[in-house]
């Protein structure tokens, strides 16, 4: 365990993938436009995604698709 963040070194891995495989999930939804639970469900089912945390990747991928304009426009004035 790392004592300075208070849980263990493998669940920081688990979410670290986590981030990874939202990422790569989010590319997917914007060159494949399909609905997030579609995409959630694909990502899910990979034997990759046994290594990750789940919960963190489905709030990422939630948390992402209910603030997408928001997120776009924020993008696009840069």
């Amino acid at each position: 365990m790392n004592a300075a963040a208070g849980r263990p070194v493998a669940g920081r891995r688990a979410r670290s993938l986590a981030r990874r495989l939202a990422l790569q999930a989010l590319y997917q939804l914007q060159i494949n436009p399909q609905s997030w639970q579609d995409t959630h469900l694909q990502f899910a089912a990979d034997p990759q995604a046994e290594r990750v945390d789940r919960d963190y990747f489905r709030a990422l991928l939630v948390a992402i698709a209910d603030n997408r304009e928001a997120l776009d426009a924020s993008i696009a004035r840069l």
